[in-house]
């Protein structure tokens, strides 16, 4: 067995109305978790990372216990926690000192991957100056268009927000127009009963 990537999906382990409406969120960040490392990480044979999630959600030490139990069983080398709220932290981290900080891990592996890159980038840029220079240019002028064109999406959102703050002034006005409409007949309807029209 390989080894393999564990997600550890920490909780508020409050029971009473606040861990229970944060279940299905939880395991769904780890679900997610999951799918992006097994679609972007790739052992050195090439095959995707293999990588599981705690059977339960993390509120405390019993389940914290249970998922370092489930994840040597798993062969887990390395974790990455993740929650989407406030967790009692020193009930709910990592404490197992054989598995690896993914984060540290993925931080080296970026570093060697950046050094890579910038060696070759600084080899051919003596040789490839003029096109760099064109391609931060072209880069430049793309980013530009971007701004202008966040800039009129928040005009247009703006206009929009303005009519709909004019449609419900609008809408109010209409509402109190035909209330008074609605009172003078009434009176009317009175009045024409007392001359018995």
């Amino acid at each position: 067995m390989k080894s393999r990537i564990g997600i550890r999906p920490t909780i508020d382990g409050r029971w009473g109305g606040i861990r229970e409406g944060l279940e299905e969120q939880t395991m769904g960040m780890a679900k997610a978790a999951k799918a992006l490392i097994e679609q972007n990480v790739n052992y050195a044979d090439g095959s995707a990372a293999e990588v599981v999630i705690s059977p339960c959600t993390i509120g405390g030490g019993a389940e914290a216990a249970r998922c370092a139990e489930y994840f040597r069983q798993q062969n887990v080398a390395a974790t990455l926690t993740v929650t989407p709220c406030w967790c009692y932290g020193s009930e709910t981290m990592d404490l197992d000192p054989t598995t690896r900080d993914w984060w540290k891990m993925a931080i080296a592996k970026d570093y060697k991957k950046d050094a890579g890159y910038y060696a070759e980038v600084s080899s051919s840029l003596g040789q490839n100056a003029s096109g760099v220079s064109d391609s931060i240019r072209t880069i430049n002028g793309i980013l530009s268009d971007i701004n202008k064109a966040q800039a009129e999406l928040a005009d247009a959102v703006a206009g929009v927000n303005k009519n709909l703050q004019e449609i419900t002034y609008s809408s109010e006005n209409m509402s109190a127009e035909t209330k008074g409409v609605l009172q003078s007949i009434g009176r009317l309807q009175e009045n024409m009963q007392q001359f018995r029209v």
